[in-house]
């Protein structure tokens, strides 16, 4: 004798309920593991790789990045991630590779605590579809503190102008 199909249905119900909660709770676990994650666990590490990178918004404006002869290189943005709590320097490039162009240096200080990270770029490995070039992270909030950026470009081995962007939060 079979059964009706309302018993059928009503067997199944509990079932789906039971894998839903458990989906909800993995989900709620995971969450709430990176969101008490020390952002300054991020520190020296490279917001694409992180995947930082994801929801990253720029504050403030562009300022002007140069070179030694008071030519525009591009333009140093402030990133920041919201999500792993971190910031870091992007240099947007404005045009061709300049001749002579040797390396750049994106430099974060988070002054609070003195920790330091430095990227420096040989040549001109940017990605050819945006002309991005971006430093490290460091970890960034009110408790943390906050994290100044600068960049230098280098010519022909001379210096251009530091570009410095003063000291803000994530």
């Amino acid at each position: 004798m079979s059964m009706p199909e309302t018993t059928r249905r009503s067997s199944r119900a509990p079932l789906g309920l039971i894998a839903l909660l458990v989906v909800m709770i993995i989900v709620f676990v995971v969450l709430a593991r990176d969101a008490n994650k020390d952002p300054r666990s991020y520190d020296n590490k490279d917001p694409k790789k992180t995947h930082c990178e994801r929801d990253a918004k720029t504050i403030g404006v562009p300022f002007d990045v140069m070179l030694p002869d008071d030519i525009k290189f591009g333009e140093l943005q402030f990133r920041t991630s919201r999500y792993c709590g971190t910031v870091w320097g992007t240099v947007f490039t404005t045009g061709p590779r300049p001749a002579g162009y040797e390396r750049i240096i994106i430099t974060s200080v988070r002054p609070k605590d003195g920790k330091r990270t430095s990227f420096q770029t040989k040549g001109y490995d940017t990605n050819p579809n945006d002309g991005r070039i971006w430093g490290y992270m460091l970890g960034s909030s009110p408790k943390i503190g906050c994290v100044e950026i600068t960049v230098q470009v280098f010519q022909y081995g001379r210096p251009g102008p530091v570009t410095k962007i003063g000291c803000l939060t994530a």
